[in-house]
């Protein structure tokens, strides 16, 4: 991120925030039965729009001089998608997405993309 901004490179980051350092998790799950340590992000962030995200990585993006935009229901995807091309700028799209891998997006021992599920938090249906 802070490198788009020092160049100016207008470049679109989805930031996929399940609350977790999650292929660490995941790891920790395979590897060590379940037993996990320094991986849960969640907390009461009060400063923040959506409390229980812990880190805001738009505010920190906005912190470096890069705009962007939470989105908390399927259909702003795409006019955020917009807003983030037209603006011509470094811009990132931060999407809440369920911690839980098994209704996420989950990797395989070989590192595959296994598949990817969107989050019981945000409705995506219309």
């Amino acid at each position: 991120i802070a490198t788009a901004a020092k160049h100016d490179i207008p470049v679109i980051i989805f930031c996929m925030n399940n609350s977790l350092y999650g292929l660490i998790r995941q790891q920790q799950n395979w590897f060590y039965d379940n037993r996990r340590i320094s991986t849960d992000l969640e907390y009461k962030n009060e400063l923040c729009d959506n409390e229980e995200r812990g880190i805001d990585f738009v505010k920190t993006a906005e912190g470096m001089g890069v705009r962007g935009e939470l989105v908390t229901h399927y259909d702003d995807i795409k006019p955020a998608l917009q807003r983030a091309v037209d603006s011509g700028k470094p811009y990132i799209i931060e999407v809440i997405v369920d911690p839980d891998p098994e209704k996420a997006c989950e990797f395989s021992n070989n590192g595959a993309l296994n598949g990817f599920k969107y989050s019981d938090k945000i409705n995506y249906s219309k």
